[in-house]
C-alpha cells in the first residue's frame, strides 16, 4: 500500500564538526529502519509525514546500501561539502547517488563538480544563516547561493531555533544579498516543489 510519503536517507558523508557532531547508526540496522518506517506506518498518519520522512545517518562507502534504497523507491539526500571539502561532495555523488545534497556549500570550489550536479539535476538546499552562524561561510556574501544559477536549488532554515530565522527570514535574507527578484523567488520556489520526495 502506498502511504504518500517518503523515507529520507541523510547520509553524513563529511567528518562532523566538533561543535555538531553527527550520530553514527550502524549501517545494516538503518537499512532495515528504512524498511520498516515504511510498512510500520498507519495509513492515518501519512498526511502529516508526507514530505517528511524518517532519517538515518550513516558513514560510507556503503553503495550496496544505497543502491538497495534506491531500489525501494526511496528519496536520498546527504549533507555533504558542509565541514569537509569537494571530495565529500563527489564521494556522495559516486557512493549514494542522491536526488538532494544538503549544503554543498565545498561543491562550488571546483566548477567541473557544480557542472555535474547541475547535469544529473540534483537539488541542493542551502541554509544561508546556518552556513553563517557555524562557520562555513565568512560572510553572506560569500555563499555560493549567488553562483548557483544554473543549480537547481531551495533556501531553507536548516534548525529555525538556533540560527533564529524562519523560511520568510531566509529568503527576505537571499533577495537582499544577492538581488533575488520575484522570478528568482518563483524559480526557487518552483525547484523546491519539484525536489519535493511526495510520491515516492
Amino acid at each position: 500500500m502506498k502511504l504518500g510519503f517518503a523515507a529520507v536517507l541523510l547520509a553524513s558523508v563529511a567528518q562532523a564538526s566538533p561543535k555538531c557532531p553527527s550520530p553514527r547508526i550502524h549501517t545494516s540496522r538503518s537499512l532495515a529502519a528504512a524498511k520498516d518506517s515504511l510498512a510500520s506506518v498507519p495509513p492515518q498518519a501519512a498526511p502529516e509525514l508526507e514530505n517528511r520522512g524518517a532519517a538515518f545517518f550513516v558513514d560510507v562507502p556503503f553503495t550496496a546500501t544505497f543502491d538497495e534504497l534506491h531500489d525501494l523507491g526511496l528519496g536520498i539526500e546527504v549533507h555533504a561539502g558542509e565541514f569537509a571539502g569537494a571530495e565529500s561532495v563527489r564521494a556522495a555523488l559516486r557512493c549514494a547517488r542522491p536526488h538532494r545534497l544538503g549544503h554543498a556549500i565545498a561543491a562550488f570550489s571546483d566548477q567541473a563538480l557544480v557542472a555535474e550536479i547541475a547535469e544529473r539535476d540534483i537539488h541542493v538546499e542551502f541554509c544561508p544563516s546556518s552556513n553563517l552562524a557555524l562557520g562555513v561561510v565568512r560572510s553572506l556574501a560569500e555563499h555560493p547561493i549567488g553562483r548557483a544559477r544554473d543549480v537547481a536549488f531551495s533556501i531553507n532554515t536548516d534548525d529555525p531555533g538556533p540560527f533564529a530565522c524562519s523560511l520568510t527570514s531566509e529568503l527576505e535574507l537571499a533577495a537582499r544579498t544577492f538581488g533575488f527578484d520575484h522570478a528568482d523567488l518563483e524559480r526557487i520556489f518552483e525547484n523546491t516543489m519539484r525536489a519535493a520526495f511526495r510520491g515516492r
